[in-house]
């Protein structure tokens, strides 16, 4: 008989967000080497809009941990406990954008929001925005 729990740990739905970030029978290095790879991809991006430097092709880029010119600082992995993963500080409208890690923060937001309080004020500081 065919379930719709996951083949691999039989305890959630094999869903796609399943198998690439919750699935306990997979090892947490694949895990941080799938994630990584989408954040890089994501961090190539941001330096082509913010004209930092890249590389020609995203699966070469090799995220500095801080890239600057006038408009923006783009930070990868540097915050505390290296959650955000992308850090985009915009020094024009004086924001701060963070590039959380995973789809589960959406079921945690609130939770979430109140622990990184602390962080927000002491990024605000730190940058005076």
């Amino acid at each position: 008989m065919e379930t719709p729990l996951c083949r691999l740990c039989g305890k959630k739905g094999e869903s796609v967000n399943h198998i690439v970030c919750e699935c306990k029978k997979l090892a947490q290095r694949e895990y941080k080497n799938r994630h990584d790879n989408v954040a890089k991809v994501a961090h190539w991006k941001l330096c082509e809009k913010y004209h930092l430097k890249q590389t020609d092709k995203w699966y070469e880029h090799a995220p500095d941990s801080v890239s600057e010119n006038d408009e923006v600082k783009l930070m990868w992995d540097v915050v505390e406990a290296k959650r955000p993963d992308i850090v985009i500080v915009n020094k024009q409208e004086e924001k701060v954008h963070a590039v959380p890690a995973d789809k589960r923060i959406d079921e945690k937001e609130n939770k979430r929001v109140e622990k990184y309080q602390e962080l927000k004020r002491k990024i605000a500081r730190m940058w005076n925005t």
